[in-house]
């Protein structure tokens, strides 16, 4: 991904980290500082910044009872020219569904295609910069506003 790459990430933010930030961990020997958010593990929400470079939810996003809520939520931590990256597994319609081993964990209460992610972006004004099952990034754009 060579705009990743080519831009410096100063602070992102790990939205449903887990008990063992394992992602926080790996950046950080890159050189990029993660802090961490679970709601779960790690609730208190008063050390985070207002606005990141960058926020990852890996394997995260399939558990969000109030997906709107949510994303909006990320989304507005995200400043302009952020990143919102993660990794969930993309539903293939509705006649796989009901055989489709993501569905049968107890613990998943949302799903998502390609056609969610392209809402989504349309929605808070991104563009889709990666796109393949299990894998999502997408950029804040310039001058975005959520509608």
């Amino acid at each position: 991904m060579p705009e990743l790459k080519q831009r410096k990430i100063s602070r992102g933010l790990d939205w449903g980290s887990g008990p063992t930030p394992a992602l926080a961990e790996l950046l950080l020997q890159r050189g990029v500082h993660l802090d961490i958010y679970d709601p779960i593990y790690q609730t208190d929400m008063s050390d985070l910044l207002a606005k990141y470079d960058l926020i990852t939810c890996t394997e995260v996003v399939e558990h969000f009872y109030a997906p709107g809520d949510s994303f909006a939520e990320i989304f507005q931590r995200l400043s302009s020219g952020a990143f919102f990256a993660g990794l969930t597994q993309f539903h293939q319609g509705a006649e796989h569904f009901a055989k489709w081993w993501y569905a049968k964990d107890t613990t998943h209460v949302a799903f998502y295609s390609p056609k969610t992610f392209h809402w989504l972006a349309q929605r808070f004004g991104c563009r889709i910069l990666y796109l393949q099952s299990p894998v999502f990034i997408l950029e804040v754009k310039a001058e975005t506003s959520i509608r």
